[in-house]
């Protein structure tokens, strides 16, 4: 399964000691050189089990740094160019119906960020 990460997740669990979890859970996490800057601005070092990929797209990238920040822009471009697709793989393998659906809950329950043109490219890639 290929993992990929913004800022948030990883610093959050370096900042009360628990990145292990990421690694329990996935073995390997990816991210982008914007997301490692972000979080070498506030942490010392990095378990060796991030792996740092550079983006192909930098055009995309920046179409979505209209919208987002450095790292969170990066982090979805990269997820779209590594085929990252956990919700879609979710909907292929019959565990939620709707990519839409469980989008929008993110939003609208828990605070999730993301812009209508993101949203729409998932909703896109999951031909809905």
């Amino acid at each position: 399964m290929i993992v990929i990460s913004d800022t948030t997740a990883i610093s959050n669990l370096l900042t009360i000691e628990k990145e292990e979890l990421l690694h329990a859970l996935f073995g390997r996490v990816i991210i982008p050189p914007a997301v490692c800057a972000e979080l070498l601005a506030w942490h010392a070092d990095l378990p060796a089990w991030i792996e740092v990929i550079t983006i192909s797209d930098a055009a995309r990238v920046e179409r979505y740094r209209q919208s987002v920040h450095a790292g969170e822009a990066e982090a979805i471009c990269l997820a779209a160019e590594l085929n990252c697709d956990w919700l879609l793989l979710a909907k292929k393998q019959g565990l939620i119906p709707a990519v839409r659906t469980l989008i929008d809950r993110l939003r609208d329950q828990a605070g999730f960020f993301l812009t209508e043109t993101v949203r729409q490219e998932v909703l896109r890639l999951a031909g809905e």
